[in-house]
């Protein structure tokens, strides 16, 4: 991965992520679209993108909780989204961004179809999330 000092890593050409108001950015590298996320079809690209959305802004996962699933706490979790696709998020925890990105995004994917939120309705229709769209992108995120 190029240095933050490196050409390549310049404003111009890697722009920091604009987080949702109140999310603070941390802990933001100069990025890279991992090998595993190429890999992806644009409709998977855009349907993680969603389930990042709904963890990070919905009611389904307590904050008493959230570090605990994901593993990530939620301001981790939503400089992951602004990212996305480019792995450019590092955490005190987890210095390698493309390791941060592929551990939240399966968490996400996992604890979506497996924590008992309840709310899929809600998340079909505030985030148009497919729950059998999710379970397949989860069995071809693990798989890679």
């Amino acid at each position: 991965m190029p240095e933050p000092s490196d050409p390549a890593c310049s404003p111009d050409r890697h722009p920091p992520p604009t987080l949702r108001s109140g999310w603070p950015a941390t802990g933001i590298q100069c990025g890279v679209i991992p090998a595993k996320v190429e890999q992806l079809s644009d409709q998977d690209r855009q349907l993680v993108r969603l389930a990042l959305a709904a963890a990070v802004e919905s009611p389904c996962f307590p904050d008493w909780e959230f570090q605990t699933l994901m593993a990530a706490d939620r301001t981790e979790v939503a400089a992951v989204l602004d990212a996305w696709p480019e792995a450019r998020v590092a955490a005190e925890w987890e210095p390698d961004p493309e390791r941060l990105q592929a551990v939240v995004v399966g968490n996400v994917l996992n604890n979506l179809l497996g924590y008992p939120h309840g709310q899929w309705e809600q998340l079909e229709l505030a985030n148009g999330l497919d729950r059998e769209a999710v379970r397949e992108l989860l069995g071809r995120w693990r798989a890679e």
